[in-house]
């Protein structure tokens, strides 16, 4: 599907994705992004993860640290804190869905110059957050 296919497709936040085959278990939790420990999401994903019982979780939003605490883990980091949170607390493995930025420039550097890569970055924040 093209990107302008994507577009016109309604979906809402969370955006969950179940699949349950005859192996295996994968949930996918697509949230609409908040720090607010009191969002409806955040206690939907801790229900969904007691619930699945994860041997390895992926977030977005790259590695940030993990939080003493849930609402610390939300309040600095989001849902991407939340699942580290968890993952800390319940000895499950994490890893972020995203490469690091050192990657991604070390693989950028393979065939653009430097400047074009810098550039990259700054106009993919413009794109991203208007500003």
């Amino acid at each position: 599907m093209s990107w302008k296919e994507y577009e016109r497709r309604p979906y809402s936040a969370p955006y969950i994705l179940d699949i349950q085959p005859p192996k295996g278990h994968l949930l996918y939790f697509g949230a609409g992004h908040t720090n607010n420990a009191a969002d409806p999401q955040i206690s939907e994903i801790e229900r969904l993860w007691s619930e699945v019982h994860p041997d390895i979780a992926l977030n977005e939003g790259g590695d940030p640290p993990t939080a003493k605490t849930r609402d610390e883990a939300v309040t600095k980091y989001g849902e991407p804190g939340l699942v580290r949170f968890l993952a800390a607390r319940d000895g499950v493995r994490v890893s972020s869905i995203e490469p690091t930025r050192a990657s991604e420039t070390a693989d950028l550097l393979k065939k653009f110059k430097p400047e074009q890569v810098k550039l990259f970055f700054v106009l993919r924040q413009v794109s991203e957050y208007g500003h």
